[in-house]
């Protein structure tokens, strides 16, 4: 069948999308373009990643693509066949496990930087996110107040010739700069 989300990944399991329960709620917010966007990414790849489902006493509540069961539903409403989609098994103990669980795949544990998505991406021939915005952390300029590093510029200076090498935080980069050099571009 045309409109048949295509399977791309495997599970633990199948199941419906229709039997399973959002533990998510309100924690993350979602708008149209949100919407369009999930509804774009199955078209185009198909069902890429897993439900992550806790089994709570015959309850199963889906962990992350919450977004996609109203994307699902909208494919469906246009025509779309869903067959069993792949799903892996979160085991918790209660219902606060399960949602520290979810916090936790949620959770950011590293940021996302210009120069390591440039890397990641080089030799790539297009990037086409289908819509996802990626918002980088721009390390934020740290400010020297060189007063107190005055009193020290004599043991600083007598080793001028020392090489100090520097990443450059967009393009990591590194630059080599001797002491007297820096010193001049802080303006001693």
């Amino acid at each position: 069948m045309e409109n048949q989300i295509k399977i791309a990944c495997t599970g633990a399991g199948v199941e419906d999308y229709r039997e399973l329960v959002d533990l998510h709620g309100n924690l993350k917010e979602r708008t149209a373009k949100d919407m369009a966007n999930v509804i774009a990414f199955l078209k185009k790849h198909g069902w890429s990643y897993p439900f992550f489902v806790w089994n709570d006493s015959g309850t199963k509540y889906v962990f992350d693509w919450q977004g996609s069961i109203p994307a699902l539903a909208e494919l469906e409403e246009q025509g779309w066949e869903i067959p069993p989609l792949p799903a892996v098994y979160i085991f918790a103990d209660d219902i606060q496990e399960a949602k520290i669980k979810l916090l936790k795949l949620n959770a950011r544990y590293g940021s996302l930087t210009k120069a390591g998505y440039d890397l990641f991406t080089s030799g790539m021939d297009s990037v086409d996110l289908d819509g996802v915005i990626i918002r980088f952390d721009v390390p934020k300029k740290i400010e020297v107040d060189t007063t107190d590093y005055t009193e020290n510029l004599d043991a600083i200076t007598k080793y001028g010739d020392v090489e100090i090498t520097i990443p450059c935080p967009e393009c990591i980069h590194d630059s080599s700069y001797s002491i007297k050099e820096l010193l001049e571009l802080m303006g001693e």
